[in-house]
C-alpha cells in the first residue's frame, strides 16, 4: 500500500509543479531579398519565402529567433513544435529548415549582412494549397533540446525554399497589425526521470482524485524517494497505478515489505520475514495450547498485538483497500447512503418524468406538462412570438431587442445549420459587432466590425468546405464562395475565390472569379471579370479577363520613367498589362502601357512604352517619350514621332527621326478644313495613290495631290493651277502692249534663297517689283505662278502683234523690191534696143507707176 501511495505522490507532483506545455514567443523575425541585397525588411508585416524563376524579388529567406529559457528543475522536454501561420500560398512547394550559426538583429538584417547557417537542412515541410490560412507545425525537438543542454548555441532558424521546387509563400510576422498570427515555439514538458523526491511533496497532500488511473510507472519516481508518510492513508487504490509498474527499487524498504519469496518445509513455520522477502523457519511446536502473545504489528493493514500476555488485534485505519475486498462483496448495507448513491432501480411510466431521486435509489415521478403552459406569471409581451410582436420599443432608445445581454454570440439557424452569427467585438479604443451570415464555413478571424452577408457552401462531392473569410477590421464580403478579405476596410461583393491581401487597405473587388489585389495596394478597384490582378495604389480594373497591373511576370522597361503602376487604369479586355504611373488601357487584348502617363486606346498587341506615349490599333508601338503610333504595325521609335500606318501590309512602318509625322495611307489621305468666309463647303486636300482604277474613270486618278481649289500635282510631277472660267468673275480687257512695255521695264536678276546652298541659282523678278509693275495677286512678297504666266502670255500676245505688223511691212517692202527689180530689168532691155538707133540721151523715170 505504501508503494502505491508513493507512486501517486510522484504523479501529483508532476501534474501540479510543472506546466504541461510552454509557449516561446518570437523575439526577432525578418526576411531578406536576394534581389535587393541592401534592403532591411525587419518591420514589414509579413515574411516571404520564394524562389520562383523570372519573378522580381523572387529569392527570399526567412530568419526567426526565440528566447528559449532554461527549464525548471526536474522538468524535461518531451516535444518542441515550430508553429507558423501560412497567410498566403502563391505556389506550393517544399520548405527547408536550417540552424543559424551566428548572431543577427532584425533591424539591421539584409542579404549582405545575413549570418551563416548550417549547410544541410535539419528538416523539411511540404506546403500544399490547402495550408493557406492555417497554422503548420514543424517538429524541432532535437534542435531545441540541443539549445537547452548547451551543445548548440541558440541563434534561431532559417527557412528557405528547397532548390528542387518552385515555391512562393508568406507568413505573418510579429509586426503584423492585422492579426495575432506571429510564429511561436511550443514546448511540451514532462518530469525528468528521478526528478521528484518526497521532499517535494507535502505529507498527505495527494489523493487518488488528483491522478488518472494507471498513469504512473516506476521510471517516474526516484528509487526509494517516497515513504508512506507522503500519502494520505487509504487514498490510493490499485486502479490508480499502472499494472506491474512498481519494482523493488522504487520502494522504501524501511516502510514497504517486498514480496515474500521464501517458504518453509512441512512441519516448519515462518518465524521471521526480512524486508527483502526472505524467511527464517523453525520447527512447529504446536502443543495444542492457547496463543499467549502476539508481537506488536505495524503495517499489513493490522494493528494491536503484545509481546506477552493477552493481545488484541484489529484492522488499522485505512488498512482495507480494494485489493483486500473480494469483487462484488460490498452490498447496500455496507455503504454510507448519505455519501454514496445506491443503484437507481426505479423508473417512470410514459408521459411522466423523474422529479427526485432518494438515497436508496427510489424515484419520485410527475406527469409531463408540455401540453399547456400553466405558468401565469409569464408576461406574453416579454417574449418573441412566432407570429410576430407589436408595440416594441427597440434599442438604443428603448430596451427591446432579440439577442444576448452578455458577450455571448447570437446565432440564428436554418434547417439545424448556422445561418447568421452576431458577435460583439472590442479593443482598447473601439467597440463593434461582427455580422457573419451564410454557410457555417464562412469565417471572421481576429477582426472587428467585419461583415460576411452570405455565401459559402460545403462541397459534398469533394468533402471540403468552400467558405468566405474576413481577417481584417471592417472588412466586408457580400457573398459568393472562397473569397478572402485580409485588408482593413476591404470589400468583396461576391463571386468566387477573389482575394484582398493584407496590405490592400480600402480596396474593392466587386465580383467575378479569381481576381486579386496584392501587396500594399491601397484604394485599388477591380470591377469583376476573371483572373484580374493589381499590386499598386489607386489602380482601377473595370473587368475583363487576365488583366494585370504591375504583375511580377511583366519585366521592367529600362527606358521607361515612372515604372510604378500607381493610379493606372485598365477598363477591360483580355490579358492587358499596365505598369506606368497614371497609365491607361481602354480595352482590347494583349496591350501594354508601361510609360508614365501612357495610353493604349484599344486594339490588340499594342505597346505604349514611353512617357506620355499613345498607341492604338494592332501591333503598334509608341516606344519613346511623347510618341504616338496608330494603325497596323505602326512603330514610333523616336521621341515625339507620330506614325500612322494602314493595313496594306503586315510589316513594320517605322518613324525615321525624332518629331516626325509619318503616314502610310496607300488608299490616299484627305485633309478637310473650314474657311473664314462663312462657306458651308469645307476646303480639302487629297493625297492619292496612282494605281489604275483607284478612282474609277475619273481623271483625278492621275493627280498625286488634289485640292478643293481645283489646283493639283500631276502624276508626272507638274503643278496645275485652277483656271476654270466657272470659278472666275470681274473680267476686264488687257492692253498687251502696255504689259509688254512694263515687262521690258521691270528689273530682272539671278539670285538664290538664303536657306539654300551657294551653288543653287534662280532667275526672275522680285515680288515687290512685280507688284509695283502690275499690281496682280494679293501678296506683296510673293508671285503667283498664275499671274506670272498671265503677264508672260500678255507680253507674248503684244510681241505677236508687233511681229505681225513687222511681217506686213516686210511683205510690202519685198513687193516694192520685186517691182524695182522688174523695172531695172525692163530698162536694161530697152537700153539694148535703143542702142542701134544712137539715141544720145534718154531719160527714164524709175518711179513706180501709180496704180490705176
Amino acid at each position: 500500500m505504501t508503494k502505491l501511495k508513493t507512486l501517486i505522490g510522484a504523479l501529483a507532483l508532476m501534474l501540479t509543479s510543472y506546466a504541461p506545455a510552454d509557449t516561446m514567443h518570437v523575439t526577432e523575425d525578418a526576411h531578406v531579398d536576394l534581389g535587393n541585397a541592401n534592403d532591411n525588411l525587419g518591420t514589414v508585416p509579413y515574411l516571404v519565402v520564394s524562389n520562383l524563376p523570372g519573378k522580381r524579388n523572387s529569392e527570399n529567406l526567412v530568419f526567426i529567433a526565440y528566447d528559449v529559457l532554461p527549464l525548471s528543475d526536474g522538468a524535461s522536454l518531451e516535444q518542441a513544435w515550430l508553429r507558423l501561420y501560412l497567410g498566403k500560398v502563391g505556389s506550393p512547394g517544399t520548405l527547408d529548415f536550417y540552424l543559424v550559426s551566428d548572431n543577427w538583429d532584425e533591424h539591421s538584417l539584409t542579404a549582405m549582412t545575413a549570418p551563416a547557417f548550417e549547410a544541410l537542412p535539419f528538416t523539411s515541410y511540404a506546403v500544399t494549397e490547402d495550408d493557406e490560412g492555417h497554422f503548420v507545425m514543424v517538429d524541432v525537438t532535437p534542435e531545441v533540446q540541443a539549445w537547452l543542454d548547451g551543445s548548440t548555441a541558440n541563434h534561431g532558424f532559417v527557412i528557405m525554399a528547397d532548390p528542387g521546387t518552385e515555391l512562393d509563400v508568406s507568413f505573418d510576422s510579429k509586426e503584423n497589425p492585422q492579426s495575432s498570427h506571429q510564429s511561436e515555439l511550443e514546448l511540451v514538458l514532462g518530469v525528468a526521470d528521478g526528478g521528484v523526491d518526497s521532499t517535494d511533496i507535502a505529507d498527505n497532500s495527494i489523493t487518488t482524485d488528483d491522478i488518472a488511473d494507471g498513469t504512473i510507472g516506476a521510471d517516474d519516481i526516484a528509487d526509494g524517494s517516497i515513504g508512506s508518510a507522503d500519502i494520505a492513508d487509504g487514498s490510493v487504490g490499485s486502479d490508480d497505478i499502472a499494472d506491474g509498474s512498481v519494482g523493488a527499487a522504487d520502494v522504501d524498504l524501511n516502510a514497504v515489505q517486498l514480496r515474500v519469496t521464501g517458504s518453509c518445509a512441512a512441519g516448519s513455520s515462518i518465524r521471521v520475514i526480512d524486508n527483502m522477502g526472505g524467511v527464517t523457519c523453525e520447527t512447529d511446536d504446536d502443543s495444542g495450547g492457547d496463543i499467549t502473545s502476539v508481537f506488536p504489528i505495524t503495517g499489513g493493514g493490522l494493528t494491536g498485538g503484545a509481546a506477552s500476555g493477552d493481545a488484541e488485534l484489529g484492522i488499522a485505519p485505512g488498512g482495507v483497500d480494494s485489493a483486500r475486498i473480494a469483487d462484488g462483496t460490498v452490498a447496500a448495507a455496507d455503504v454510507d447512503s448519505s455519501a454514496v448513491q445506491l443503484r437507481i432501480g426505479s423508473s417512470c411510466p410514459a408521459g411522466q418524468s423523474i422529479r427526485a431521486i432518494a438515497a436508496n435509489g427510489s424515484v419520485t415521478c410527475e406527469v409531463d406538462d408540455f401540453e399547456a403552459n400553466t405558468d401565469t406569471t409569464l408576461d406574453p409581451e416579454l417574449f418573441w412570438k412566432v407570429a410576430g410582436n407589436a408595440g416594441t420599443n427597440p434599442i438604443p432608445l428603448g430596451s427591446n431587442f432579440l439577442g444576448t445581454t452578455d458577450n455571448t454570440e447570437l446565432v440564428l439557424g436554418a434547417n439545424g445549420e448556422q445561418a447568421m452569427r452576431l458577435a460583439f467585438t472590442s479593443n482598447l479604443a473601439l467597440e463593434s459587432v461582427n455580422v457573419l451570415g451564410g454557410h457555417s464555413s464562412n469565417k471572421i478571424v481576429n477582426a472587428m466590425g467585419a461583415t460576411i452577408a452570405g455565401g459559402g457552401f460545403y462541397d459534398l462531392g469533394a468533402g471540403v468546405p468552400r467558405g468566405n473569410k474576413v481577417e481584417a477590421d471592417f472588412g466586408t464580403i457580400g457573398g459568393g464562395i472562397g473569397n478572402g478579405v485580409l485588408a482593413k476596410n476591404g470589400f468583396i461583393g461576391g463571386g468566387v475565390a477573389n482575394t484582398l491581401e493584407a496590405g490592400a487597405w480600402n480596396s474593392v473587388i466587386a465580383g467575378g472569379i479569381n481576381n486579386s489585389v496584392e501587396g500594399a495596394s491601397l484604394n485599388a478597384f477591380i470591377g469583376g471579370g476573371s483572373g484580374n490582378w493589381s499590386e499598386r495604389d489607386g489602380t482601377f480594373i473595370g473587368g475583363g479577363e487576365n488583366n494585370r497591373i504591375c504583375h511580377p511576370d511583366l519585366p521592367p522597361i529600362e527606358y521607361s520613367p515612372g515604372f510604378t503602376g500607381r493610379f493606372s487604369v485598365i477598363t477591360g479586355g483580355n490579358s492587358n498589362q499596365s505598369c506606368g504611373l497614371y497609365s491607361f488601357i481602354g480595352g482590347g487584348s494583349f496591350n501594354k502601357a508601361i510609360g508614365a502617363n501612357s495610353m493604349v486606346i484599344g486594339g490588340a498587341s499594342n505597346q505604349a512604352l514611353g512617357a506620355y506615349a499613345l498607341a492604338a490599333g494592332d501591333s503598334s508601338d509608341a516606344a519613346e517619350n511623347y510618341s504616338m503610333a496608330l494603325g497596323h504595325y505602326a512603330k514610333a521609335r523616336h521621341e515625339g514621332a507620330f506614325v500612322w500606318s494602314d493595313a496594306s501590309t503586315d510589316t513594320d512602318f517605322e518613324s525615321q527621326r525624332p518629331n516626325q509625322f509619318r503616314v502610310e495611307a496607300t488608299g490616299g489621305a484627305r485633309f478637310e478644313v473650314g474657311d473664314d468666309l462663312g462657306s458651308l463647303n469645307p476646303q480639302w486636300v487629297d493625297l492619292r495613290t496612282m494605281g489604275p482604277g483607284t478612282f474609277g474613270g475619273d481623271v483625278a486618278k492621275y493627280r498625286v495631290i488634289d485640292t478643293s481649289t481645283g489646283a493639283y500635282l500631276s502624276v508626272g510631277g507638274t503643278w496645275v493651277n485652277s483656271s476654270d472660267v466657272n470659278r472666275k468673275t470681274g473680267f476686264a480687257e488687257v492692253d498687251v502692249n502696255d504689259i509688254l512695255e512694263r515687262v521690258a521695264a521691270m528689273p530682272m536678276q539671278t539670285w538664290r534663297y538664303k536657306v539654300e546652298g551657294e551653288e543653287i541659282r534662280h532667275i526672275g523678278p522680285m515680288a515687290q517689283d512685280f507688284q509695283a509693275s502690275f499690281g496682280f495677286g494679293g501678296d506683296p512678297k510673293g508671285i503667283s505662278s498664275l499671274d506670272a504666266d498671265g503677264v508672260a502670255l500678255a507680253a507674248i500676245q503684244a510681241l505677236y502683234q508687233l511681229t505681225n505688223e513687222l511681217e506686213r511691212r516686210t511683205t510690202q517692202l519685198e513687193t516694192q523690191q520685186r517691182r524695182i527689180e522688174t523695172l531695172e530689168a525692163q530698162f536694161m532691155d530697152l537700153s539694148k534696143r535703143l542702142a542701134p538707133l544712137q539715141i544720145d540721151r534718154l531719160t527714164v523715170s524709175l518711179m513706180p507707176a501709180k496704180s490705176q
